[in-house]
């Protein structure tokens, strides 16, 4: 063997050792695959949302409280439910003064669907619907605009507490140019898929 093939031998070897090293550490502690999967226990998601509660909103006519979230995930599903203690009292004159005087206990259902947003790295529940239950207690025009109010505010409070926060350097340079791609929901967690945008 020649001078010269050795030193091309070498350098062969030398170039093979750093593809090696770099394929290793892609997608792990340096470049992102095409694909990243988050998985989300039920647990996890449920103190989440117990970060948002309770939650009181009034307003010239009305005081409400919602509390006690409970989380559910059913399979096939492609949103996340909630069901709330609702606690509503509506504002009445007494003479001179005005008082809350209760006027529903009951129970309410939210559900929402995921969203990723990459500029924060928050997966987040969004397009959220609310619907009163067992609702014969409540006058029947005042259901849609109390469901209408206590939807922009749960949604407001929920955009401040995400469900998840992806967190990290991968985040920061490689997760903001990222987007959902897929979501599967079975009882007891919530597989997320990002994508490369």
């Amino acid at each position: 063997m020649t001078k010269k093939q050795l030193q091309y031998g070498v350098i062969s070897v030398g170039v093979l050792i750093l593809l090696m090293l770099v394929f290793s550490n892609f997608g792990s502690n340096g470049a992102l695959s095409s694909n990243e999967s988050v998985q989300l226990s039920s647990k996890q998601i449920q103190r989440s949302i117990n970060r948002a509660f309770p939650l009181t909103h009034s307003n010239t006519r009305v005081n409400m409280k919602l509390k006690n979230p409970k989380v559910i995930l059913k399979e096939g599903w492609e949103h996340v439910a909630i069901d709330l203690d609702l606690n509503m009292s509506v504002k009445k004159r007494r003479g001179n003064r005005s008082i809350y005087r209760p006027t529903y206990n009951g129970k309410v259902t939210l559900s929402g669907s995921l969203a990723y947003s990459p500029t924060t790295g928050n997966i987040l529940l969004n397009k959220i619907k609310l619907r009163i239950l067992n609702s014969k207690k409540i006058n029947t025009k005042d259901i849609a605009q109390i469901e209408k109010t206590l939807v922009t505010v749960l949604q407001r409070k929920l955009n401040r507490n995400p469900i998840y926060r992806l967190k990290g350097k991968q985040f920061k340079y490689e997760l903001n140019k990222m987007e959902l791609s897929n979501i599967e929901i079975n009882k007891n967690n919530i597989n997320i898929e990002l994508a490369l945008k």
